[in-house]
C-alpha cells in the first residue's frame, strides 16, 4: 500500500499475489501473529502468502477477474499500476511535483524506477473499489468518486487570486487531489511543492521527516510575495505516531512545534493570518484504556496507532488578536472555508452551509452570513 514511489514495497507485494513469492503461512491468524513475533505492527507486515502442503492456496493468474476492495484514493494507486499498465516498467511521471513557475527546489523529488515484473498478465478483469487516478486503465470502477463542486481551492481561485499548496511526497494527494475537490488537475493560479519524505523503512526512524526542508521552501516562497493563500501539511504527528514508537513521537512533535513558530513567525512579520486545524487526531492518543476510548484491548492499556476520534483543534493566530484571546465557538470542518474566505475578504458562496468563526479584523466582508 505504499504512496510514496518505494517501488520495493510494492514489487513485493505482487510477486506475493502473481507468483506465491513470499512469507507463507497457514491461516491469516498465524500470519499476524508470526508478523508481530518480528515487531511487526499492523501497517508494516510484509505480504504474506496462505500456504497449504502443494503450495499457496491462490495466486493472481491471465484471464482472472480481481476486486481490488481498498477504497482509498492514494495507497492502492501503486499496486494497481503494476497491474493494468502495459507499459509500467517505463512509467515516467505520476503526473504530480513542482510547478515549473517555482523553479528547481533542493532535493526535487523524481519518478523512480518502477520494477521489472516477472510476469505480466494477459486478459485481466481489474476492477477498483473507487477511482484511483484517471488515467489506470482499470476494467470497471465500483464507485465513482463523488466530485465536490466549488471547493475552497476553486473560490479563491475564481477571485483571482494565487495559491501555493505544499507537502512532503508522503501527503502530496491531500494538498492536491483532496483539497482540490477530487479533482486530477490544478485551478488557474494554483501551484504545488511538494518536498520528498525520507526513503526508511518507517517514520520512526526519521521522526522529523522533511519537515524542515518543507518550511524553509515555505518561507522562500512567502516573501516572494506571489500568493494569496497557502496550503501546507505537517505528516509528522500522524505517520510517526502510525508506528507506535512514543519516543520517537514526542521528537515529531517537538519538530512541527518549531517549525510552526517558524511559519507563524515568518507570517506575522508580513501581516497575515494563519489557521492550524486537523480532520482527525492520532499521537494525541497512542496509549488507551477503556475509561477514555472505544480502541482498546485490556484495562491496563494498550498500544494504538489508529486514527482518534477526539476534537481536532482550530487556531487563528493573527497581530491583532495579540493580548485579547478569544475562544471560537463549537464548531465543524464545514465552518473552516467560510471563516477563511471572511478572512480573505472573498464573498462567501450562498451553498457554503459553515458558520464565519471568527473576523480577526473587525471589518465587514461582501456577502458573509
Amino acid at each position: 500500500m505504499d504512496r510514496d514511489k518505494r517501488w520495493d514495497r510494492t514489487a513485493k507485494a505482487y510477486k506475493a499475489i502473481v507468483l506465491g513469492h513470499a512469507i507463507q503461512t497457514f491461516s491469516a491468524l498465524d500470519a499476524l501473529k508470526g508478523a508481530y513475533l518480528r515487531g511487526q505492527t499492523d501497517e508494516f507486515i510484509e505480504p504474506t502468502i496462505i500456504a497449504n502442503k502443494n503450495g499457496p492456496v491462490a495466486t493472481v493468474g491471465d484471464n482472472d477477474a480481481v476486486i481490488f476492495f481498498n477504497y482509498r484514493i492514494d495507497r492502492p494507486r501503486q499496486l494497481t499500476m503494476a497491474f493494468t499498465l502495459k507499459d509500467f516498467e517505463n512509467l515516467k511521471s505520476f503526473d504530480f511535483g513542482y510547478s515549473p513557475e517555482i523553479g528547481k527546489i533542493e532535493g526535487e523529488v523524481k519518478m523512480h524506477n518502477t520494477f521489472k515484473r516477472e510476469r505480466v498478465l494477459n486478459n485481466l478483469f481489474f476492477v477498483t473499489m473507487t477511482e484511483y487516478h484517471k488515467n489506470i486503465p482499470v476494467a470497471a470502477i465500483a464507485f465513482p468518486p463523488q466530485v465536490i463542486d466549488k471547493p475552497l481551492a476553486e473560490i479563491i481561485s475564481d477571485a483571482g487570486l494565487r495559491q501555493l499548496h505544499m507537502a512532503e511526497s508522503e501527503k502530496e494527494r491531500f494538498v492536491t487531489y483532496y483539497f482540490d475537490g477530487m479533482k486530477e488537475k490544478a485551478y488557474p493560479g494554483e501551484e504545488s511543492a511538494i518536498v520528498p519524505s525520507p526513503k526508511v523503512a518507517t517514520y520512526d526512524k526519521k521522526p522529523e521527516m522533511s519537515l524542515d526542508k518543507l518550511i524553509d521552501q515555505f518561507i522562500r516562497q512567502l516573501n516572494q510575495d506571489k500568493y494569496h493563500f497557502f496550503v501546507i501539511n505537517f505528516a509528522n504527528p500522524d505517520m510517526v505516531a502510525h508506528t507506535g514508537n512514543i519516543k520517537a513521537t514526542v521528537r515529531a512533535i517537538e519538530t512541527v512545534d518549531r517549525n510552526l513558530a517558524r511559519l507563524v513567525n515568518a507570517v506575522l512579520g508580513r501581516e497575515g493570518t494563519v489557521l492550524v486545524t486537523a480532520d482527525h487526531g492520532n499521537c494525541e492518543e497512542m496509549l488507551t484504556f477503556p475509561t477514555s476510548s472505544f480502541f482498546y484491548t485490556s484495562s491496563q492499556g494498550t498500544m494504538n496507532t489508529d486514527h482518534s476520534n477526539n476534537p481536532v483543534p482550530l487556531l487563528v493566530i493573527d497581530q491583532s488578536l495579540k493580548g485579547s484571546q478569544k475562544v471560537i465557538p463549537k464548531a465543524g470542518l464545514s465552518d473552516v472555508a467560510p471563516t477563511v474566505l471572511s478572512l480573505m475578504g472573498i464573498k462567501i458562496p450562498e451553498f457554503m452551509t459553515g458558520k464565519i468563526l471568527l473576523e480577526v479584523r473587525g471589518e465587514p466582508v461582501a456577502g458573509s452570513q
